[in-house]
């Protein structure tokens, strides 16, 4: 949820209030797309930057 919430407004921080409408467009395909198996885990799907 809040990566969706991010990509709408940027600038937002943990806390910030913000138009809940956002999450109108949020379905369960798309949280489910943004995961992959890790283990007996699910995990976002993302880019390992670390050294």
């Amino acid at each position: 949820m809040y990566a969706a919430v991010k990509s709408v407004n940027p600038n937002l921080k943990p806390g910030q209030a913000f138009d809940t409408g956002i999450l109108d467009n949020v379905t369960r395909e798309s949280i489910e797309a943004t995961l992959v198996q890790n283990g007996n885990r699910l995990v976002r799907n993302s880019i390992d930057v670390s050294v």
